[in-house]
């Protein structure tokens, strides 16, 4: 599917400003801080986001055109949305849900429905409520009954985002199976990178309600699941293995591999172990160099009582534990300027082509 995003959405101060045209195949993943627009982004696309002004083709079919008066409705654009919670119908057995669906398709050719009670395993739901579902088995439901829908395409909202780690573990296989036997096209947002990596084919960025940057999805040197996401410019290369890139105005190393030296901007991978807030006199080795953030939010986990803190280097942001307590001599501000030290070698996840040039970004 080629998709044309030429849209802008304003509420209070923010602004979703995106400029671009996209060949969906496979499992777009779309990464960025919270706030910063992914979900607008789907509803745009979904019809569901009365705000939104401008273009939208899909196939060269008009979605919306505000110049013409063209808004198709929700259930003729065709893009199946799933949100973080299942929102199925509570008075509805999983049978009456699933129909729903089946029902709303009309005459458009999709899946059978025992193909999608297979890949989901939900015949021995059939019968059941919502109040007689696990987390994980709602989520499953919500996806069949989208699936029989007949959708063009799959949006994934943080499908997963909340469950906990017992049910992700328990839906994430269900989910690769259906996206791999419906071969549908899907851009899946979420904040778990070793959630979506796996199954990516592309990777899109969003900062601040702009597409920052789009990258082919490939991981080099090992895994980059669980790791922090940075846009960076290479500078120069040390040797056969390490070279040197730029984050913001910082400097950090990164391994690389052979494919890397021909591309100029890239997506980094680092660890969040990997990283130490400079807030004073540290011990901290420095030997893989330093990023100047600033600190955008401070949140504190229920759990553990640290903070954590959203940073925001050069174009990138991103979420980091800090094991200062609130009580702690350490103060932390919002739009403070800290540095954040890399212990080890970042590692490069995929070459990136910016954005915003309105020609396909994969």
């Amino acid at each position: 599917m080629r998709l044309l995003i030429e849209i802008e959405v304003r509420f209070g101060e923010f602004v979703l400003s995106v400029n671009e045209s996209l060949t969906l195949d496979g499992v777009t993943a779309l990464f960025g801080p919270s706030g910063s627009g992914k979900t607008t982004l789907l509803r745009c696309i979904a019809g569901l986001e009365p705000r939104a002004e401008g273009r939208i083709e899909a196939d060269d079919q008009a979605w919306l055109d505000s110049k013409a008066g063209v808004s198709l409705p929700a259930h003729h654009r065709m893009a199946g949305m799933v949100f973080q919670q299942a929102l199925l119908f509570p008075h509805l057995s999983v049978r009456k849900n699933l129909l729903y669906g089946w029902r709303r398709r009309g005459q458009r050719p999709g899946p059978d429905f025992s193909e999608v009670l297979d890949a989901l395993r939900l015949a021995p739901l059939l019968e059941q409520r919502e109040n007689e579902l696990s987390g994980g088995e709602m989520q499953r439901v919500a996806l069949g009954r989208v699936l029989l829908s007949a959708p063009r395409m799959l949006l994934l909202d943080e499908p997963l985002a909340a469950q906990d780690e017992r049910r992700k573990a328990e839906i994430l296989p269900y989910l690769k199976r259906t996206i791999r036997e419906f071969q549908l096209p899907v851009v899946y947002v979420s904040h778990a990178v070793d959630e979506v990596m796996p199954m990516a084919s592309r990777v899109l960025h969003m900062d601040s309600g702009r597409l920052q940057s789009s990258a082919a999805a490939r991981v080099s040197g090992g895994t980059a699941f669980g790791a922090i996401l940075l846009g960076a410019t290479l500078q120069r290369q040390l040797d056969s293995r390490l070279a040197v890139f730029c984050v913001g105005n910082a400097e950090v190393i990164a391994f690389l591999d052979s494919d890397t030296p021909n591309a100029r901007e890239v997506l980094l991978a680092v660890e969040p172990r990997d990283l130490v807030i400079a807030t004073g006199k540290t011990d901290a080795p420095l030997n893989a160099g330093a990023m100047d953030c600033t600190v955008r939010s401070i949140g504190e986990d229920e759990t553990s009582g640290n903070l954590v803190l959203e940073l925001a280097a050069g174009s990138s942001s991103f979420r980091l534990e800090h094991s200062f307590a609130r009580h702690s001599d350490t103060v932390l501000r919002v739009g403070q300027k800290i540095r954040v030290l890399l212990t080890q070698p970042a590692r490069v996840a995929s070459p990136i082509v910016q954005s915003g040039t309105g020609r396909d970004s994969a």
